[in-house]
């Protein structure tokens, strides 16, 4: 309430001494958001201990935080081993987020032997929640025929999902498929020009670039 201003003026100073208190006392949930407060401050040392102490007890947010620390070295030590483990227990509890990461890790081999399979199998998870991200890569997958038989339609439909919920990197992926369509999916400069102007709007560098060249 005092974090938000819900029914009484916000007070930010106010509102995370409460939550501290609450962190002391191993409330997990508190835990989570002094480590994440901490993390948006770039305050990755105390940051990784509230969400190592909220991890510890099974809090799914804190898992996929500390998680993604591991595996960029942000923080903590560079452990991919560690950060999947963490991702895995979040990703078990329905984070979608915490679904997605390990698919980039294994995909691109960041500190592991790259895995196409295990990216696919952790993409679709999320994607199945609706992830956009994650509908994205896989999008990619099918319309490449990266780890999966080619399927132009189905790609489209994955990458078109993503860029309407406002992912910047499929709607300038859209924008560039309908600048001379591909397959199923017909040429629409108008079209084009929408989505690549909504990536920009949403600071896509080279959206922006293009946009810049339009004026």
């Amino acid at each position: 309430m005092l974090r938000r201003g819900e029914g009484t003026p916000a007070d930010k100073n106010e509102a995370a001494r409460w939550l501290l208190r609450s962190a002391e006392q191993g409330y997990a949930p508190a835990q989570y958001m002094v480590g994440y407060d901490y993390l948006t401050a770039g305050r990755q040392a105390p940051a990784a201990l509230w969400l190592t102490r909220a991890a510890e007890q099974g809090e799914p947010n804190a898992q996929t935080c500390l998680g993604v620390m591991c595996l960029q070295g942000d923080g903590v030590a560079h452990d991919p081993a560690r950060g999947i483990a963490l991702l895995s227990k979040a990703a078990g509890q329905g984070i979608a987020s915490a679904q997605h990461n390990p698919g980039v890790t294994f995909a691109e081999g960041n500190g592991i032997v790259p895995d196409p399979e295990q990216a696919l199998a952790w993409y679709r998870k999320a994607a199945a929640q609706g992830y956009a991200p994650s509908e994205f890569e896989l999008g990619m997958c099918y319309r490449t025929g990266n780890g999966l038989p080619t399927d132009l339609a189905r790609g489209h439909a994955l990458i078109r999902a993503a860029a309407e919920k406002g992912y910047a990197e499929a709607q300038f992926s859209l924008g560039a498929i309908l600048l001379e369509g591909e397959g199923p999916l017909a040429a629409d400069p108008d079209a084009s020009e929408r989505w690549v102007r909504k990536a920009a709007a949403r600071g896509h560098p080279e959206a922006c670039r293009i946009v810049g060249l339009m004026a």
